[in-house]
């Protein structure tokens, strides 16, 4: 039964943009929703378990690669938010990406980690909160419990482990700010 899921999925993905709605609907029930004018490419995979809840804006981009698993958690993700190559987003919580946000090649983005304290299988979770307007350079890891303010800018390559006021720019490992960014009103 797997691979005829697998192998549906596989045809829905590559087909056109209503047929794909359509079978996620069926397949998904109200468990997903998507909104208008999405683009999302070829190896885009994205698989919901347990109780998971999957809601996506208006407008979202993706490239290929893109990995998104939502195990019992709830993803939402914004309007007009792209996604590159290689993203990886998986939740066992909560993870919400604002409007007009922009992943570079190769995010992760995780709710949870292994309590090192206990036994492999125990999991530890907090929400993830990414606000509107948001940049994560490539190669970029968000841990959980992680809330990113709006505008705010993360390098290439950083880890960020802690909280991100809005407007600022992040770097480095663990992430800091180098920079708060004035915008005129």
């Amino acid at each position: 039964m797997y691979w005829l899921k697998r192998a549906v999925y596989k045809t829905a993905l590559t087909g056109h943009t209503a047929w794909r709605r359509i079978w996620w609907r069926a397949f998904y029930g109200k468990r997903f929703s998507i909104g208008k004018d999405w683009k999302i490419r070829k190896n885009v995979e994205i698989e919901l378990t347990g109780r998971g809840r999957i809601s996506i804006g208006d407008g979202l981009i993706t490239r290929s690669g893109v990995y998104v698993l939502v195990d019992g958690g709830e993803l939402k993700v914004g309007d007009h938010v792209f996604l590159n190559h290689g993203v990886s987003i998986t939740c066992l919580q909560a993870v919400s990406i604002g409007r007009g946000c922009k992943l570079g090649n190769n995010v992760v983005i995780v709710d949870h980690d292994h309590d090192y304290q206990g036994s492999l299988e125990d999991m530890v979770s907090s929400p993830v909160t990414i606000g509107n307007h948001v940049w994560i350079g490539a190669n970029a890891v968000i841990t959980r419990g992680v809330t990113i303010g709006d505008g705010s800018v993360i390098g290439a390559g950083s880890v960020v482990t802690g909280d991100i006021p809005p407007r600022c720019v992040a770097v480095g490992v663990p992430a800091r700010v180098v920079k708060v960014v004035e915008r005129p009103e």
